[in-house]
């Protein structure tokens, strides 16, 4: 399951022509070269591919501000997301990779960009430095674009959600978990009666939410596919979660619902990049 036998997985899954899948990492190395690996999560290729769709058909302007930190998987998702912008509509005219020592860098950047012709900003770093770079360069250049960014950014807690708010922040947030759904309670509720304790949000503990839904979502194409469900699973459309937003697996074997949420008018956090959003005209 972990990152460290995941490849070990694979390989066995590849001898004995059986089926993996894995509910905690987003490697999409894991996916290439096999037929036989699924993720619960969305790779963040998959990440990349997706807020660049929602990018060309919801944000204004052409100019795209890239920011990407020092992890591998920070890199490959600002980079996918520069390959799926569309040309003729969006153009990066900054891509800066940021680490602790050069995070000030950041303002010297949103202190150049213009105003004018600048449609969004990307990045892909959870860095609190750089979240407060960034934060400080927009109240203090007064810009009001739209920011996609780490979720974990709304932990750093020096951040007020108003602020967030107010800059039009969106957030790669794919497992978010609404405590005050009610089947969301329903759920703990059980999961405390059999474990004696809550599953987490932050915590470990959290992970039971993608065991519910892998198990559940995988055990019904099982059911109706058999053991080697994997021609079948391509023939399904999206599957709404019970826990989190659900599952697709059309355009590859990891999941392909990547959300983005953004703060309502009642800073509740609301998913905006949901299946055929691109068919919805969306009012202010």
């Amino acid at each position: 399951v972990y990152k460290q036998t995941s490849q070990i997985m694979k390989h066995y899954a590849a001898i004995h022509r059986i089926n993996y899948v894995n509910p905690l990492q987003d490697d999409g190395g894991l996916i290439e070269e096999t037929q036989n690996v699924f993720l619960v999560k969305p790779s963040n290729e998959m990440k990349g591919l997706s807020f660049a769709k929602y990018t060309n058909h919801r944000f204004d302007n052409k100019d795209v501000i890239v920011f990407y930190g020092e992890k591998e998987q920070d890199s490959v998702l600002a980079h996918t997301y520069i390959a799926n912008l569309d040309q003729e509509k969006k153009r990066v005219v900054s891509l800066a990779k940021i680490t602790k020592k050069n995070a000030i860098d950041i303002r010297k950047i949103i202190n150049n960009a213009d105003k004018s012709t600048l449609s969004n900003i990307f990045i892909a770093s959870s860095e609190n430095l750089a979240a407060a770079h960034l934060m400080s360069a927009l109240e203090s250049n007064k810009f009001n674009v739209p920011v996609i960014a780490p979720s974990k950014w709304l932990k750093i807690g020096v951040i007020e959600y108003e602020q967030f708010k107010r800059h039009q922040f969106y957030f790669d947030y794919e497992d978010y978990v609404d405590i005050m759904d009610s089947t969301i309670q329903s759920y703990r509720t059980i999961f405390k009666n059999k474990m004696n304790l809550k599953p987490g949000i932050y915590t470990k503990n959290s992970d039971a939410y993608y065991g519910y839904e892998s198990m559940f979502f995988f055990g019904t194409m099982m059911a109706k596919y058999g053991n080697l469900f994997n021609e079948g699973l391509k023939t399904e459309t999206y599957h709404p979660g019970f826990t989190f937003m659900g599952m697709n697996y059309q355009e590859t074997s990891a999941n392909n619902i990547a959300p983005l949420y953004r703060f309502n008018e009642y800073y509740e956090l609301e998913w905006v990049n949901y299946p055929h959003f691109e068919d919805i005209i969306e009012h202010d």
